[in-house]
């Protein structure tokens, strides 16, 4: 690593204040759970370290922390609904159900899944195009719950949840997932729509002044689409060879002859 990067990661390690740090281990795996601040805002940070010495982090703003306990509600609902776990009878590609938080430009998976030794939480951080997960054991889910939950009521108490930005509407097809995010900056309100494939994804901005615009000419694109379905499927007109009368070509049946 070079000089410059070394001096970077020392001087935002420097800025972030630690205000509680919590160590649980589940199995062969220990976690920290941290409460930090920098000039930002605090957060919290949950590290996952194997016997091995690698570290994976995720970390969440207090409004992606509370959607992430109710989250852990739904997780573990789900695994009290389950047949006892069987390493011969998997679920597809071992996922048993998914979910997902959309907060502060991150998206968030919690996928509950399953191998042949044992059935686990995987939490996914996706910031930047760049994914990390932490792996959690059924049975420490909820000791990480009660932790996170112990840590936003310490430290997070004067958070407003009626302050907190509506959020984003999500579009999913097949393996493919489009978030619509509105925003603002300095510039003004703009709405972000991301279209998120695998580990990449591709985002458009349209800005406020220009959202009338991009409906109507949606609504055109869709106009367009119906009236071409429904020319194709119009009855095809012809003319009668006794009476020169017009009348629709259908089919007969030999009964109605």
């Amino acid at each position: 690593m070079s000089d410059t990067k070394e001096n970077v990661k020392k001087e935002t390690q420097d800025s972030e204040k630690e205000l509680i740090s919590k160590t649980l281990n589940v199995q062969n795996r220990r976690y920290y759970i941290d409460v930090k601040e920098n000039a930002q805002g605090r957060f919290i940070k949950i590290t996952e370290s194997s016997v091995s010495g690698q570290k994976a982090r995720v970390f969440m703003s207090a409004t992606a922390a509370k959607e992430f306990i109710e989250k852990l509600d739904q997780v573990q609902q789900v695994l009290s609904t389950l047949p006892e776990h069987d390493p011969k009878n998997l679920a597809p590609e071992g996922l048993l159900k998914s979910f997902t938080i959309v907060k502060d430009s991150r998206r968030y998976f919690l996928d509950v899944k399953e191998n042949e030794r044992i059935r686990f939480l995987r939490v996914s951080m996706l910031s930047n195009g760049s994914r990390t997960n932490v792996i959690i054991p059924i049975e420490g889910i909820q000791s990480i719950q009660e932790t996170v939950t112990g840590m936003l009521e310490d430290f997070f108490s004067d958070i407003d949840s009626s302050s907190v930005p509506e959020k984003s509407k999500v579009l999913q097809s097949g393996n493919m997932i489009i978030y619509f995010d509105l925003g603002s900056n300095r510039n003004g309100a703009y709405l972000r729509i991301s279209e998120l494939s695998g580990n990449v994804r591709n985002s458009i901005v349209i800005r406020e002044q220009d959202f009338t615009r991009f409906r109507d000419i949606f609504n055109e694109v869709i106009d367009s689409r119906f009236t071409a379905e429904s020319k194709e499927s119009s009855p095809v007109i012809v003319k009668s060879e006794d009476t020169g009368e017009v009348e629709p070509s259908v089919a007969v049946n030999d009964e109605d002859k």
